[in-house]
């Protein structure tokens, strides 16, 4: 017991406000952790890049990136702390964004499809950029309304999509819920602001899911006769939970996966039955897991 009280009145000696920072940097506990001539002379990746401020391209959230770049090239992506928005936070997506430039195998051409082709062309990001804004142009020129039929000032085009059918919903009585981490003239419209933190879209998303299966508040008719919803996934099909943390079908060298046990699970030739029918009737466990649902869900009766 003397001992234990000696061990731990020089950790807390050491872990006190004036010592924490030395302790730190020389010590792991309370064994001295002196550092290599090696070590010594580290630094981090960063240490001569240029730093630069750029915004997530991924959803509108609009987080703040610190892109630091090196003879050109992205050298590391982090969160910008200074941002009102994110704070330093990068969600899964926007920690990946390093990616976006580094990853070889990534398409640096967009796909197009003239009017009337049946072949793909590869065309530069430049012409497609030019070109999307071009028919943007073109539609609002063509479609431009200054004023409404009361001859009331609107300066708006119904040609292209906007926060306008939701606002029409909202007046025959839907209630319109806006989920963002930062408030913007959408949350002002809204009934509901739901501010999440950065990063838990995947979780809230999950949760809606869950709520929405639990209480059958999807539209049935619609999902059971349009949507891949009550299909049936083949009885082979592992999930992450039941193979650790990954799916059926991986290669043996770990390369890449066999997806065929990921198919629906058909029927022969000629033959028809109802899902229900079917004793392994499920949806995929992907679905299960994103909403919590414990088991497998049944099929659409």
């Amino acid at each position: 017991m003397a001992v234990f009280a000696s061990v731990f009145g020089k950790l807390a000696q050491r872990l006190s406000p004036g010592n924490i920072g030395e302790t730190i940097q020389s010590h792991v506990g309370l064994v001295p952790n002196p550092l290599s001539e090696r070590s010594k002379k580290l630094e981090p990746r960063i240490h001569d890049t240029r730093m630069v401020k750029s915004v997530c391209p991924y959803c509108a959230v609009g987080c703040g990136q610190r892109v630091y770049v090196k003879d050109g090239k992205v050298i590391d992506i982090e969160g910008d702390y200074d941002s009102p928005i994110s704070g330093g936070c990068l969600c899964p997506k926007g920690g990946a964004s390093f990616q976006l430039d580094i990853n070889e195998r990534r398409w640096t051409t967009v796909k197009y499809r003239a009017p009337y082709s049946t072949e793909w062309e590869d065309r530069p990001l430049d012409w497609v950029m030019d070109r999307v804004a071009q028919l943007v142009y073109e539609t609002r020129e063509a479609t431009f309304r200054e004023t409404n039929e009361e001859d009331k000032l609107i300066n708006n085009t119904l040609a292209i999509g906007s926060l306008r059918w939701a606002m029409a919903a909202k007046e025959r009585g839907a209630t319109i819920i806006h989920v963002d981490p930062h408030f913007s003239r959408t949350s002002q419209m809204a009934d509901i602001y739901a501010p999440i933190r950065v990063g838990t879209d995947i979780a809230f998303l999950g949760g809606i899911i869950n709520y929405v299966l639990q209480n059958e508040l999807y539209f049935k008719e619609y999902v059971q006769a349009y949507t891949n919803a009550p299909f049936i996934v083949r009885d082979d099909f592992r999930d992450t939970e039941d193979l650790e943390d990954v799916f059926s079908g991986l290669k043996p060298d770990h390369s890449a996966y066999d997806t065929r046990s990921w198919q629906y699970k058909l029927t022969k030739k000629g033959e028809s039955r109802e899902p229900t029918e079917e004793p392994s009737c499920r949806i995929s466990n992907t679905l299960q897991s994103a909403a919590g649902l414990p088991g497998h869900a049944q099929c659409f009766a």
